[in-house]
């Protein structure tokens, strides 16, 4: 009988970013970051008011830059808050005011059954650890 050792992997659990929108505009948020020296730049859903999207940041992301833009009128945005991280994160924040006075804040993120991943929808093909 051949005794061997049975391993199996898991791959570290990756990020997320999740920006809702309080704001009486229209938001987005771009997530840039690098795996293996190659670059990849993710775009969120348009966010109309009251409406959340997420992003999810691979574990070997490097050199990750966060993003959120606001719609000032139809087809021009304006960046009103940039922030970098070095390793992925899993952080959720909250966009609000009007157009000519819009901020970004970091809130806590609420456990919407994903591990506290941010996201309340299944997402079958996440790198975090999901619950589907």
């Amino acid at each position: 009988m051949n005794n061997y050792l049975n391993t199996v992997t898991e791959e570290p659990e990756g990020g997320f970013i999740k920006v809702r929108n309080g704001g009486a505009f229209v938001a987005a948020f771009t997530i840039s970051y690098y795996v293996n020296g190659k670059k990849y730049t993710i775009e969120s859903n348009s966010i109309p008011v009251m409406w959340d999207d997420t992003i999810n940041i691979p574990w070997n992301a490097k050199d990750i830059t966060f993003s959120v833009q606001i719609a000032m009128f139809f087809g021009i945005w304006r960046t009103i808050y940039t922030q970098k991280f070095s390793s992925p994160v899993g952080k959720c924040y909250l966009v609000q005011g009007v157009t000519a006075y819009a901020t970004c804040t970091e809130i806590p993120c609420s456990d919407g059954g994903n591990e506290s991943n941010g996201n309340n929808i299944c997402c079958c093909k996440c790198i975090c650890k999901c619950k589907c």
